[in-house]
C-alpha cells in the first residue's frame, strides 16, 4: 500500500516491492532491476524516478534509471588488429568482460559467464 502512495506523487514514475524485483515479470526495466538486485542489501520497496529527475547538488550525473540515456552505452575498441565493425547486440553488464575477451582474442576470465 505504500508503494502505491509514493507511486502516485512526483518525482516517483514507478515503486516495485522487493518480491516483484525477485520475481521478474515483463517490465522492461523490472528486468533491469532484476538483473542488478542484491535481496540482502535491498530494501522493501525499489524506486523508479521520472526521466531527467536527479537528487544532488548542481553538478554530477547518473547511470541509475532505465531509460535509454542511462543504458545504451557507447562501446569502443581501439588496436592493433582489431577488425571494424559495429553491433546493436544488447548486451547485460555481467558479460561486458566476456565481450571484451572475445572481441580482443583473449582468454576468458575464470569466472566467465561463457564457461
Amino acid at each position: 500500500q505504500i508503494a502505491l502512495i509514493v507511486e502516485s506523487s512526483d518525482p516517483f514514475m514507478r515503486v516495485y516491492t522487493a518480491s516483484e524485483v525477485r520475481s521478474c515479470g515483463n517490465d522492461d526495466l523490472l528486468e533491469l532491476l532484476h538483473e542488478g538486485h542484491q535481496s540482502r542489501f535491498g530494501g522493501d520497496l525499489v524506486f523508479s524516478l521520472q526521466p531527467n529527475c536527479i537528487f544532488y547538488g548542481p553538478y554530477g550525473s547518473t547511470h541509475g534509471s532505465g531509460f535509454l540515456y542511462d543504458t545504451h552505452v557507447p562501446f569502443i575498441l581501439l588496436g592493433l588488429e582489431i577488425e571494424p565493425s559495429e553491433s546493436f547486440e544488447k548486451i547485460p553488464v555481467s558479460a561486458i568482460v566476456d565481450k571484451v575477451a572475445e572481441l580482443s582474442n583473449l582468454p576468458f576470465a575464470p569466472n566467465s559467464l561463457i564457461h
